[in-house]
This record gives C-alpha cells, sequence and structure tokens, in this order.
C-alpha cells in the first residue's frame, strides 16, 4: 500500500530502486496490485533533459507479455503558468525562496498539466485490448509517478493534476483525466 500525504492508496505498491543492487527488487517500479501491471521510469534513446520523461509498462505476469512505452511531458510549462498565476512574466523575477513557495502553493490548489502523445508497444510486443480496467490503474500508476512526494515518505498530499491524452495513443485513453487519488481528498 502507498500513503500519500494524508490518502492511503492500497492498490499501489512502489518498489524502488536503491544504490545497492542487494536492497532493490529485482522488478522495481509502482505496481497495480489488482491487474499486476507495473510502471517503471526508464530512458529513451535522447536525452529528454526535463522535456519529457519515459515509463515503461509491463503487462502482469504470467498470462500476458507486452510491453508499452509512454511518453509524458509538461514539467517545464509548471514556472509559466505560476508565475502568469500571480501575475509576473517570470517566476525568476522573484528570489528562490519565494519561488519554490509559489510553486508549492500553485500545485497544491491547481496542480500539474501533463501530455501524453505517445503510447505504444515496445519492439516485439502487441498492443493489448485495453479495459477500463486497466486505464483506470495506469491513470493511477502515471499521477503517482508524476506527482509523488520525494521522498516518498513526505507528507504531501496528492495534487489536483490532469493528464491529457491524444495523438498516438489507445482510443480508450483519449481525453483529459482528472488525479484520482486526489478525487479521494473530497
Amino acid at each position: 500500500m502507498v500513503k500519500w500525504g494524508s490518502v492511503d492508496v492500497p492498490e499501489l505498491e512502489y518498489r524502488p530502486i536503491y544504490l545497492d543492487p542487494a536492497k532493490t527488487h529485482p522488478e522495481p517500479g509502482t505496481v497495480h496490485l489488482a491487474t499486476g501491471m507495473r510502471l517503471q521510469s526508464t530512458y529513451g534513446p535522447i536525452e529528454p533533459r526535463g522535456q519529457w520523461v519515459e515509463y515503461l509498462l509491463y503487462a502482469p505476469p504470467p498470462s500476458e507479455d507486452w510491453t508499452m512505452r509512454i511518453i509524458v511531458t509538461g514539467m517545464s510549462s509548471l514556472d509559466n503558468r505560476v508565475a502568469k498565476h500571480i501575475g509576473l512574466a517570470w517566476l525568476s523575477d522573484v528570489p528562490p525562496k519565494e519561488q519554490t513557495t509559489a510553486r508549492n502553493s500553485f500545485r497544491r490548489e491547481c496542480g500539474q498539466e501533463y501530455f501524453c502523445k505517445q503510447f505504444f508497444p515496445e519492439p516485439g510486443s502487441d498492443t493489448p485490448a485495453w479495459t477500463g480496467e486497466q486505464r483506470d490503474a495506469i491513470l493511477l500508476m502515471l499521477f503517482w509517478e508524476l506527482d509523488r512526494p520525494i521522498p516518498v515518505t513526505a507528507k504531501v498530499d496528492p495534487y489536483p493534476s490532469t493528464i491529457q491524452f491524444n495523438e498516438n495513443v489507445p482510443e480508450l485513453f483519449l481525453g483529459t483525466f482528472d488525479n484520482p487519488a486526489s478525487a479521494r481528498l473530497s
């Protein structure tokens, strides 16, 4: 179970990677316990330098055998949104401590906007026939990976973030979705 601030998320298990390989789980990442799917951040052939993040989504063993790559953008737009929200042209116009305070306040109030434009099978994998349960599990895992507190023991509640899927994604995923863990705060 994941403890996300004051919210319990019993359907997720987070398996961190440690510097000591002996402590690292053989299948690290975020696991959705009900479906068995696992999401792990990874690197692609191009260094994104904060422009996007890539994940590998693994099928639940042992019945299925597929791996999907998910590429999410939106991390770099936060400062622009925060500056606009507080009436500035650039967030860098205020001291670093005020920038951090403004970012944290904005994320608690408005959340982050993420965009997924690529969701495709890895070479040698087929695309599964997606179900609504799988989509919801993937969304929860993505929001945990994108918005989770660091360290994971921090007392930060889920943000009211959104993720928009468009273009090269399975049809069941087209649209904009809210962070389901944030909805549990109501």
